[in-house]
């Protein structure tokens, strides 16, 4: 499938730019940071496994993404000083239905990941635990075990990799304070836009 390349070039071209914004050396804000980084690397992950068809494991990885994605925003956006000092030190975290009534209306992008993640909590749920999802998606047609996941499933979680990243990547821009770095991002979006049409 195209669009596992066309990510991974996405990726490369996201990882170039995050290394370019420099945040204050804070503890806090770089704790922040440091939570939006892990997003990136977890959608690299992500990319690799679609790639080589290990579908079971980026499945795993995609309850982790969006957890990432709605704790890292709510830091980042919403949390006081005192909130993230207790997630840092303490690992105390709002629960996470509180964190998503906390960040809805916020980000639109947010928002449908929320919504999402609602309509498939239970799938969500056996892949983390063990269930049925993960020995059903390696059934094959032919009496051999292979991965049978529909080139649709991949598509869907390549298109919240590419969501998660520019996610990431603004906020990070948001956190250093400077604009500079906000064309780009619209460039490598643009430019993973007009592939998609090609």
């Amino acid at each position: 499938m195209k669009i596992v390349f066309d990510t991974r070039e996405y990726i490369e071209k996201a990882w170039n730019i995050a290394e370019k914004i420099s945040i204050d050396s804070e503890i806090t804000t770089q704790f922040k940071g440091a939570m939006f980084y892990s997003i990136l690397n977890i959608c690299d992950a992500m990319q690799m496994l679609i790639q080589k068809r290990n579908f079971v494991s980026a499945n795993i990885l995609f309850r982790s993404l969006l957890e990432y994605v709605f704790r890292s925003y709510w830091l980042n956006r919403i949390a006081d000083k005192n909130e993230i000092v207790l997630a840092m030190e303490n690992d105390k975290w709002p629960k996470t239905k509180k964190i998503h009534e906390l960040i809805a209306g916020k980000n639109s992008i947010i928002d449908i990941f929320a919504s999402e993640k609602s309509k498939i909590q239970d799938i969500l749920h056996s892949y983390i635990h063990g269930g049925s999802q993960n020995p059903l998606g390696q059934l094959g047609g032919s009496g051999h075990i292979e991965p049978n996941i529909p080139d649709s499933e991949a598509s869907y979680l390549l298109h919240v990799i590419q969501l998660s990243i520019y996610v990431a990547l603004s906020e990070m821009t948001h956190l250093s304070g400077s604009d500079k770095i906000e064309a780009e991002i619209v460039k490598i979006v643009e430019e993973l836009l007009a592939r998609r049409s090609d």
